[in-house]
């Protein structure tokens, strides 16, 4: 649709067909027009849940990377917020999240209980995308949702956030011996990155596997436990081509932390 004209472009944002209408305003977010926020303006107030949904979703990166519209699409995000399709309330909190709005952050944990998984999925996205202090808790809450994507999404924005305390702690502890492959390595990768020694015998288990993501090796150098060097060096003679940087770093890092330790103190 490169070659397309804007009132084209605006047409297909009403195709019947949804991947058209989505193709549509990725190209219509690149090009950044007045005349397509004043054109989605009007599509959040449709009787077509579809047309409300795309238009929240163009809203949210309308104009990159400048957001000139940024203003004006906050207020009709937030409005999106109380409407009764899950889907335009789900694409309306993903675009506050690309707009990266801190300023309605608390009007989006008041979302944390929302009936559709869809939607509190979105919440726990757009709160890792925007991050900050606010976003904790709420983060923190959807970490306990009964569907383990929104507690993955939770935790992918606990582990940006660089938050820390004793409560985010002990809750990530108790995803660390979750039965959800997924959720288990999230929380040992997120509590590795905060130094909790704790989770040293589940990071070693970890890898111990055929399959270690890179983001663990980063947390085990952040983690600081010279115990796992012997394991680090190992994989990094089984490595058979280069090896990646998080790797290398990691061993650096416990090979300082040796050196600090061996260091003679003054009397």
């Amino acid at each position: 649709m490169k070659s397309y004209d804007l009132a084209r472009l605006h047409a297909e944002l009403v195709s019947p067909r949804r991947a058209r209408r989505f193709v549509a305003a990725k190209e219509l977010h690149l090009r950044g027009r007045r005349e397509t926020l004043e054109y989605a303006a009007t599509l959040t107030h449709s009787a077509v849940a579809e047309y409300r949904e795309i238009a929240a979703f163009v809203l949210g990166q309308l104009g990159p990377p400048e957001r000139p519209f940024r203003a004006k699409s906050l207020d009709l995000l937030v409005t999106l917020l109380n409407d009764q399709s899950p889907r335009v309330r789900a694409a309306a909190i993903s675009s506050l999240g690309h707009l990266k709005s801190t300023e309605s952050v608390g009007r989006m944990a008041t979302m944390v209980g929302d009936g559709s998984s869809e939607v509190r999925e979105s919440l726990a996205f757009a709160l890792g995308a925007i991050g900050g202090r606010e976003a904790v808790p709420t983060l923190i809450a959807l970490t306990r949702d009964e569907d383990s994507r929104v507690i993955g999404w939770a935790l992918l924005g606990l582990r940006d956030s660089g938050a820390d305390s004793l409560q985010l702690r002990d809750r990530l502890l108790q995803l660390s011996r979750s039965s959800i492959d997924e959720i288990r390595l999230d929380a040992i990768i997120v509590l590795a990155q905060l130094g909790e020694s704790r989770v040293f015998d589940s990071v070693l288990e970890e890898l111990e596997k055929a399959e270690i993501p890179l983001s663990l090796i980063q947390a085990v150098g952040n983690l600081g436990d010279v115990r796992a060097l012997p394991r680090l060096q190992s994989l990094l003679s089984e490595w058979k081509s280069e090896p990646p940087t998080e790797l290398t770093e990691a061993i650096g890092k416990l090979r300082q932390r040796i050196r600090l330790n061996d260091r003679p103190r003054p009397r």
